[in-house]
C-alpha cells in the first residue's frame, strides 16, 4: 500500500485523512512539530481515539478547560493515571465521574480538538504508523463521531486558500459521485455550497466546468469541493490519455465480447494486469476501465441498449480493483485460484431453468427487503442495483420501487430517487405503488403541489386508496385531513 505521509503545511493531509478512511486503513497518523506529539488512531479507517503528548492538550486538561472536569476530580484521577498506568477516560469511568455513554460524547469532542489542533500548525510532519493498528481495551468502543463529518470539519478549517488549491489538483478531471455505498451514504452535515455542488456532478463535467456555473462565492465553492474529494463523497476520472476516445463501433463491439466472457475472466484478467502487478499498476488499469465504461460517460445513442452491460463491466472492474488492492483479499483469491487450477475443470452448468432464475431474484429481492427494514442502506443499494436490470416485468418494478426509497434515504440522492420511480411509472404508468411513494417522496421534501398532484394521479387509477385520499386531504384542507387519518387508523 501507499505510504500515507507529508507536511502539514502542504494541503495534503485532509487528503490523507480520506485516503485513510476510504482505503479501510488501521493504525495511528502521527502528527510532530518540534518536540510536540499528537496521535490519532484508527480502525478500518474509522477514528477511535486520539492522544497529545502535549501537557495543555492533554485529556484532563481539555476537560477542565471545557468546563466537563473540575480542577480537583482531574488532580485526583492524575494520581491514578501515574500509578495505574491506564488512560485518563478509562479511570475517570472508574471513578465515576463517567458513564461510558458519556465518555463516548468527551473522546469525540476531544478527537477533532486534537485534528483541528494539528490543523493549526504552520510547520510540521505527519505519518500513519500501520503496525499499531490495535487500539488498547479500554477504548474498544464506537464513538459518537462521524469520521467524514471530522474530515469535512477539518477541510472547512483550512483558511488558506492555495493550500486548499494545491490540494484540489488539476480541475480538468471529470468528477463522479462515489460509488461506493459506504461513502455515499455516511453520515456528513452538507452546507447548501456542498448541495448544490453535489447536484451538479454528472460524471461528464469536469470540476473547472462544475466551479463555473455555481452562483457563489469561489473561494466558499473550492472549499467545499475540497470536503467533498477528502470524505470520498465525489471521485476524480483520471485525465484522458494521448489515446483517442474510443468509436462508439469499436466499443459496442467490445462491450459485446467482454461481456459474453466476463463470468470466466479472473480480475487480473478483467483489469488486463499481470498476476505480480502492484497496486500503482492495478490503480492505472481501473481508472482506465471506469473512464471507458462508466454508463454516465457513454452518451452515444447506438449505445442506449448496452446500458446495462456497461454498467456490469464497470461493477466488475471495481470488484476486481477492491479485491486485488487489498493484500488479504487478494492473498485469498489467490488460494482460489490455485485450488482451481489444481482440479479439472467442471462440466459446464446447464443454464438456469426461468423458473428458477425468477425464484432467485425473488429471493434477492427479499433479502433487500429485509436489509431494508434493518435501516442497512448500503446493503440494500448494492443489492437492487445487481438485481433490477436482470428482473422483468412486476419484480423490476418492485426493486426500483425499494432502491428508490432506499436513495431516498440520503438527502444527497433526491435526484436519483426521483429519477429511479419516473423509470418505474415510464414503463409502467398504472404503477399505483410506485406513483404513491413517488408522492409521498415529493409530500417529505415539502414540494406540496407535485405532492397533491401524485396523490390525486394515485386515485385516479384507484378511486378508494385510502392512504391517497387522507394525505390528499391533509395537504388541501389540513384540519380535515388530520380528522381523516384519525378516522382511518393512520
Amino acid at each position: 500500500m501507499a505510504e500515507i505521509a507529508g507536511s502539514v503545511t502542504d494541503g495534503t493531509l485532509p487528503t490523507a485523512l480520506r485516503d485513510i478512511y476510504v482505503g479501510r486503513r488501521s493504525g495511528v497518523l502521527h502528527f510532530s512539530r518540534a518536540s510536540e506529539r499528537l496521535g490519532v488512531h484508527f480502525v478500518k479507517g474509522h477514528i477511535s481515539y486520539a492522544e497529545s503528548h502535549i501537557e495543555s492538550a492533554h485529556l484532563g486538561e481539555f476537560l477542565v478547560a471545557q468546563g466537563l472536569l473540575s480542577a480537583a476530580d482531574r488532580a485526583r484521577a492524575a494520581v491514578l493515571v501515574a500509578s495505574t498506568g491506564k488512560r485518563m477516560g478509562a479511570i475517570l469511568e472508574g471513578m465515576g465521574l463517567l458513564d461510558q455513554d458519556q465518555l463516548r460524547d468527551v473522546l469525540a469532542l476531544y478527537v477533532r480538538e486534537i485534528l483541528l489542533r494539528a490543523f493549526s500548525w504552520n510547520e510540521g510532519t505527519f505519518a500513519l504508523d500501520e503496525s499499531a493498528a490495535a487500539p488498547p481495551p479500554q477504548y474498544d468502543l464506537t464513538l459518537k463521531l462521524s469520521t467524514g463529518e471530522m474530515i469535512l470539519a477539518a477541510a472547512r478549517s483550512l483558511t488558506n486558500r492555495d493550500a486548499i488549491r494545491h490540494g484540489l489538483g488539476n480541475l480538468d478531471r471529470i468528477l463522479f459521485l462515489s460509488t461506493d455505498p459506504l461513502l455515499r451514504f455516511q453520515k456528513v452535515a452538507l452546507t447548501p455550497a456542498d448541495g448544490f455542488l453535489l447536484s451538479r456532478v454528472d460524471g461528464r463535467s469536469s470540476a473547472k466546468e462544475i466551479l463555473k456555473i455555481i452562483p457563489l462565492p469561489a473561494e466558499e465553492v473550492e472549499q467545499s469541493l475540497f470536503g467533498l474529494l477528502c470524505t470520498g463523497l465525489v471521485e476524480y476520472l483520471p485525465l484522458a490519455t494521448t489515446e483517442p476516445p474510443p468509436q462508439w463501433e469499436e466499443l459496442r463491439q467490445e462491450v459485446l465480447d467482454t461481456s459474453r466472457e466476463l463470468a470466466r475472466r479472473t480480475h487480473y484478467q478483467v483489469l488486463g494486469v499481470p498476476r505480480y502487478a502492484p497496486e500503482s499498476v492495478l490503480q492505472a488499469a481501473y481508472y482506465r476501465l471506469a473512464k471507458r465504461y462508466h454508463p454516465d460517460a457513454q452518451h452515444h445513442p447506438r449505445l442506449a441498449d448496452l446500458r446495462d452491460g456497461l454498467e456490469a463491466l464497470f461493477v466488475r472492474a471495481r470488484e476486481a480493483y477492491d479485491t486485488l488492492r487489498n493484500p488479504q483479499a487478494r492473498a485469498a483469491y489467490e488460494e482460489q485460484l490455485a485450488r482451481a487450477s489444481r482440479s479439472p475443470d467442471p462440466p459446464a452448468p446447464p443454464p438456469p431453468e426461468p423458473e428458477e432464475e425468477v425464484r432467485r431474484l425473488e429471493e434477492i429481492y427479499k433479502k433487500a427487503q429485509e436489509r431494508f427494514a434493518e435501516r442497512k442502506f448500503w446493503e440494500v443499494v448494492g443489492m437492487l442495483e445487481a438485481l433490477a436490470p436482470l428482473a422483468q416485468g412486476r419484480l423490476r418494478h418492485k426493486a426500483r420501487v425499494l432502491l428508490a426509497q432506499t436513495y431516498f434515504k440520503n438527502p444527497q440522492w433526491r435526484r436519483e430517487a426521483e429519477a429511479e420511480m419516473l423509470g418505474v411509472l415510464e414503463e409502467a404508468p398504472d404503477n399505483v405503488d410506485a406513483r404513491f411513494a413517488l408522492a409521498e417522496m415529493y409530500r417529505d421534501w415539502g414540494q406540496q403541489e407535485k405532492a397533491i398532484e401524485a396523490f390525486r394521479e394515485v386515485l385516479q387509477l384507484r378511486p378508494k386508496h385510502r392512504e391517497a385520499t387522507s394525505e390528499l386531504a391533509e395537504l388541501t384542507h389540513p384540519q380535515a385531513g388530520s380528522f381523516l387519518k384519525r378516522l382511518l387508523g393512520r
